[in-house]
């Protein structure tokens, strides 16, 4: 495999930078990335604020130093006709020495190179609602001078709960609160995000969004509209 460089492997201790100020979305997403490589292949994955020691860096482009120098020239690739960031535009580099940076425009940019990194390494958008096995490994590897960069061709995407009815039945038998709250939410809103979505259209008659303020407040700390 020497085409292949080594990230980690089971039992190791893997840094995941980021940094304190990340927005709460980020955040979340960074937690659950740790989790994707503790299924993965059992490493024991944690959060730090040390660049240097830590395996993957996560950040938002223009608002992170750290992650602007290890970027470097390759922003170039995202920007449009005019210079500026594409709209949730999002990197996925292999650095020298083994390590990644994963950095996007926005907090939904960033958030999108977090997710498709797990879903190369095996963990499917649709491990929780379609019960799809995560693809099990004894390491973690990418090819050498690995680069991917891209960015959504349509500024809104996301999911319209229609017929929530069925929605609702589910919720009754596998949430604590049994209803289309910030429980289901949650996992839909992770599904939207991982398929590099960013909209609901919300349940509006059965257990109404808005009738929650917790599901709207649930829907900004981890970014979708």
């Amino acid at each position: 495999m020497h085409d292949q460089v080594l990230l980690a492997t089971g039992g190791q201790q893997v840094g995941v930078y980021l940094q304190q100020k990340a927005p709460s979305a980020v955040r979340i997403a960074a937690q659950n990335f740790c989790r994707d490589l503790n299924n993965i292949c059992g490493c024991r994955a944690f959060l730090t604020e040390e660049a240097n020691s830590a395996v993957f860096l996560i950040g938002i482009l223009g608002e992170d130093a750290e992650i602007d120098a290890l970027t470097g020239d390759t922003v170039k690739d995202l920007r449009d006709e005019s210079g500026e960031l594409r709209w949730e535009s999002y990197l996925i580099k292999l650095l020298k020495g083994g390590r990644v940076v994963l950095a996007g425009q926005g907090r939904r940019g960033a958030i999108f190179a977090v997710y498709e990194l797990s879903r190369l390494f095996g963990v499917s958008p649709w491990y929780f609602f379609a019960d799809v096995p995560v693809k099990k490994s004894e390491a973690l590897f990418l090819p050498q001078n690995f680069l991917k960069t891209d960015w959504p061709s349509v500024q809104y995407r996301g999911i319209f709960l229609n017929d929530e009815e069925e929605l609702n039945a589910w919720a009754k038998q596998h949430t604590n609160d049994g209803t289309i709250g910030p429980e289901t939410y949650r996992h839909v809103f992770e599904l939207i995000l991982r398929l590099k979505g960013n909209y609901i259209w919300p349940a509006m008659h059965v257990n109404a969004f808005n009738a929650d303020p917790e599901n709207g407040r649930l829907a900004d700390e981890m970014g979708i509209v």
